[in-house]
């Protein structure tokens, strides 16, 4: 038996955000099912973005980090052929984790 090709990567709380409007389908507007429903799905609407804003900031601090590396690399790599001061440590900022 050969399994179907899925394109798509679906997280969690995508499927279960999938299943609760098929379930919301079978409710009336009126009932208190329905409102249950719409408050789960606005709460997985929030937990999918904060994970969206927490891999945000995450991919920011990372573009800093490697930049501020990349940046001292290079400084040493110039103070090693063409002998200077040190000054490639003054360039390290203060990042508050």
């Amino acid at each position: 038996m050969e399994m179907p090709f899925i394109t798509v990567k679906q997280s969690l709380v995508d499927h279960e955000i999938e299943v609760l409007f098929e379930e919301l389908d079978t409710h009336e507007p009126t009932s208190v099912e329905y409102k249950d429903i719409t408050e789960q799905i606005l709460k997985y609407y929030g937990l999918k973005n904060e994970k969206l804003k927490f891999k945000h900031d995450m991919a920011i601090k990372v573009v800093g980090i490697v930049g501020t590396l990349s940046a001292i690399s290079a400084i040493m790599i110039f103070e090693k052929t063409n002998i200077i001061g040190t000054k490639a440590f003054g360039f390290i900022p203060k990042i508050g984790f």
